[in-house]
């Protein structure tokens, strides 16, 4: 599409891509056609996160645990209550800041993560693609403080019933449903929440069955070739 101004116009007309020099297009096209591989060995992002984990902790790195609760309770819990100490020290560790639930497998790359930096070896200049974004503030600064749905704020015994997650997926949502132009009233969309979460864990579901029925079909089909 980024190669071909005339498609691109006809599919998606809001975007004016003209003043791209064809440099430009190609570097674009690169990157669109790198999210669409199928093999994870290109971009394993649990390794680029321990790697970068590693060089910023250095010597620290075995006692990170530690590093991560005096991080939260000493710079981040005064200013964002509402980031729970599991929310925050669970994503210093793995990356991972959302979760369906606390079993869900991760088994693919979010490449759109990916970025490329030129570093120095051996005195050269090497090209490297990685992780190279945050790995101390967490992204629920950007949606997970404030929200004009005041419930998600509640205490129980001063302490808060709902997270950070909570409230930036209710944030995320809110603000796509601005952008489709569907009724964003209290009711309407409280319940579309409760809809979009149960269709979620649905999906979960299904997704996981086929995963169990293409493994069973390639386990018959090795014990067939013996």
């Amino acid at each position: 599409m980024v190669t071909d101004l005339d498609y691109q116009k006809e599919t998606l007309p809001m975007l004016d891509l003209s003043l791209l020099k064809f440099k430009e297009r190609d570097m674009l096209e690169g990157i669109f056609k790198f999210w669409r591989l199928q093999d994870a060995a290109t971009f394993d992002i649990s390794k680029h996160w321990e790697s970068r984990l590693r060089h910023h902790l250095g010597t620290r790195y075995d006692s990170r645990s530690g590093v991560f609760d005096w991080d939260y309770h000493m710079k981040l819990h005064e200013m964002a209550e509402i980031v729970s100490s599991r929310e925050y020290q669970g994503w210093r560790e793995s990356g991972v800041a959302f979760q369906l639930r606390d079993d869900a497998p991760y088994q693919y790359s979010n490449r759109t993560l990916a970025s490329g930096l030129i570093t120095m070896k051996g005195g050269e200049r090497v090209a490297r693609r990685g992780y190279w974004g945050d790995i101390v503030n967490s992204p629920y600064l950007a949606l997970g403080l404030e929200s004009d749905n005041k419930d998600l704020f509640h205490k129980t015994n001063s302490k808060h019933t709902k997270g950070s997650v909570d409230v930036s997926v209710w944030n995320a949502q809110w603000l796509l449903g601005r952008l489709s132009g569907v009724d964003t009233s209290r009711a309407t969309w409280e319940r579309n929440c409760l809809l979009s979460g149960r269709l979620m864990m649905m999906m979960v579901v299904i997704a996981s069955r086929h995963r169990k029925a293409d493994s069973s079909k390639k386990v018959a089909a090795l014990h067939s070739c013996h």
